[in-house]
């Protein structure tokens, strides 16, 4: 009897779904198209700012990257995602995001969730991520198991980067890209990058 209200317990801890994430998801298709819509329009714009001025700065709201996320990512680039992750979303407040995802491998089927927070660091557009309390609904995992799932994902994002040997929190340093897409014969240098509460702000300026 203890043992069946144990995995009863485990069971529902599992199943629990985080408020942020909660909220997040329960957006309808056609609020998703336009967020995702005005992301795309905000880069847009973003790309026709440096192109005239040579300096940008936007903010992106997190409904916006949550439409990108629902749209976009989900009809075009979904392979690069973590096997077994489908519908990310995300939520900024207090300078941290929180990251959840439904996540369903071998017996595990939940919303895996973590915070993170990040900083520019003193390196040429390099951008420190570092990531604590990931959990399954409300049951605590070792980050460190994921972080295979997670060197993959960014490898299928062609991006450089390493994981921070010796770090109180598991840590990765990103390697921003100088050159983009309808930017030819420019480099990007990125000055500034936030959480802001609600959105993600950053900003820079390009030189040829």
């Amino acid at each position: 009897l203890l043992l069946g209200l144990g995995l009863f317990l485990f069971y529902r801890a599992a199943k629990h779904v985080p408020e942020f994430y909660r909220q997040a998801i329960v957006s309808s298709p056609e609020q998703q198209q336009q967020f995702g819509e005005e992301f795309k329009k905000q880069l847009a714009d973003l790309q026709s700012d440096v192109e005239k001025n040579q300096r940008f700065e936007t903010i992106l709201s997190e409904d916006q990257i949550n439409g990108w996320l629902a749209t976009t990512v989900a009809q075009q680039h979904a392979h690069r995602l973590p096997k077994g992750m489908r519908e990310p979303r995300v939520a900024i407040q207090d300078g941290e995001v929180r990251v959840g995802c439904h996540f369903r491998r071998g017996k595990l089927d939940s919303v895996v969730w973590l915070i993170a927070d990040l900083d520019l660091t003193e390196e040429n557009n390099t951008l420190e991520i570092r990531l604590r309390g990931l959990k399954a609904g409300l049951i605590p995992f070792s980050i460190e198991r994921f972080q295979e799932q997670v060197t993959t994902s960014l490898r299928r994002a062609k991006l450089k980067f390493h994981w921070v040997a010796g770090a109180e929190e598991v840590t990765a340093r990103i390697q921003l890209p100088e050159r983009f897409e309808g930017l030819e014969g420019k480099s990007v240098q990125f000055e500034r990058i936030e959480l802001q509460s609600g959105g993600l702000l950053f900003s820079g300026r390009a030189r040829k």
